[in-house]
């Protein structure tokens, strides 16, 4: 996948970039993916930056470092990383259900959950 497919407001000299997925998730980076560093409740995923790139990540999105090129490392400035991550998901993964069910209550939940998949 190059950059340019999904991020448009970007510099031209950073579309021809490849990358191979995306995750919020350090411990789940693969070579050649975004890393999304969304700040939580109780962590900051700008904490794991430097373990994302050590897990082979290549781009970088986050509120807090300047753009650009560093070290082969892309950084790319965001004011809302959370929205961002679902327009690119939605782009990628573009699989919208049929039928989207909602199970509620007090028990019972997980089962009928199971019973549906199945």
């Amino acid at each position: 996948m190059l950059l340019g497919d999904y991020f448009h407001n970007i510099n031209d000299s950073y579309k021809k970039i490849f990358f191979s997925g995306i995750s919020f998730n350090s411990n789940k980076i693969l070579k050649n993916n975004i890393f999304f560093a969304i700040k939580g409740n109780k962590v900051d995923g700008n904490n794991f930056i430097s373990q994302a790139i050590k897990k082979g990540a290549k781009i970088i999105i986050t509120d807090h470092q300047n753009e650009g090129l560093r070290k082969g490392i892309l950084y790319i400035k965001t004011k809302n990383i959370r929205k961002l991550l679902a327009e690119i998901s939605f782009k990628i993964y573009n699989k919208i259900p049929k039928n989207i069910i909602a199970v509620t209550g007090t028990n019972g939940k997980s089962s009928v959950a199971d019973f549906i998949i199945k």
